[in-house]
């Protein structure tokens, strides 16, 4: 939640995202990571949702090892140097 000083508390485009896929049955991950930690030389903060139409009786179990697939994936970061002057 976010707090508007007008309107009080709101819901963030991330959290409506997540209950309304949610509130009809579906299995929701939410994820915010940058490319800097899969290698990548250049920090890009993004925001992804991975949604499954799975019975939610398997959806801890899902997410748990979509975060074990996904964190093994981790690269070294990609060293970076200064370009010549």
């Amino acid at each position: 939640m976010t707090e508007d000083d007008e309107t009080g508390p709101s819901q963030s485009d991330a959290d409506y995202i997540v209950s309304c896929f949610e509130k009809v049955g579906f299995c929701v991950i939410p994820l915010e990571f940058s490319a800097r930690d899969y290698g990548s030389p250049a920090e890009r903060v993004r925001w992804w949702c991975i949604i499954l139409d799975i019975p939610p009786e398997h959806a801890a179990r899902a997410k748990d090892l979509f975060f074990t697939v996904f964190n093994s994936i981790k690269q070294k970061r990609f060293p970076v140097e200064e370009p010549p002057v």
